[in-house]
């Protein structure tokens, strides 16, 4: 294993100690199905953020009512949230999100929750896409842009790793 695999499989590792240190799978339950995905999902850590979805009914309702057990909890350092149905913005779901902020193993974790009725489409595709592309060679090739990503000063938020999944898993 090279030293970006050891780094990534750390993210993970410290990932899954901050989901279980905080309970917030466990918390969000009550509001819907919970899915972790993105990165985490595919096993392509690099960036220390963490995506998940809860699917629900009355999304805009569920999310604003965790939102206020989150911020009861006291387990998350910053709380942010989104409105994207009404203020729609390109490349986001018309849906509503919880952004948790907290430092944690010296890093400033981000936890985007995005509250949906239905699990989102164009995450089936990516899902299946991961299913049948992603081997070995790929992942490597995968963590080493989100390396160089990093190290060039941007972030997902200028590069985004559905980007970067795309380009290498069709070879581009």
């Amino acid at each position: 294993m090279d030293l970006v695999e050891e780094y990534s499989k750390k993210i993970k590792q410290d990932a899954d100690e901050l989901l279980q240190t905080t309970g917030l799978v466990n918390s969000l339950k009550e509001f819907g199905e919970v899915v972790i995905g993105g990165s985490y999902k595919y096993d392509l850590m690099w960036d220390p953020d963490i995506d998940m979805v809860v699917i629900c009914d009355d999304p805009r309702t569920k999310s604003v009512e965790a939102l206020h057990k989150m911020v009861d909890l006291r387990l998350f350092q910053k709380y942010e949230y989104g409105d994207f149905a009404k203020f729609k913005r390109q490349d986001r779901p018309e849906s509503y999100i919880v952004n948790l902020i907290l430092p944690f193993c010296g890093q400033k974790w981000e936890i985007e929750v995005w509250f949906m009725e239905e699990y989102p489409p164009e995450q089936i595709g990516m899902d299946e896409l991961m299913k049948y592309k992603l081997n070995d060679k790929n992942r490597k090739t995968i963590l080493q842009m989100k390396k160089s990503r990093a190290e060039s000063g941007y972030s997902k938020h200028d590069s985004g790793s559905i980007d970067i999944y795309r380009r290498v898993l069709n070879h581009q």
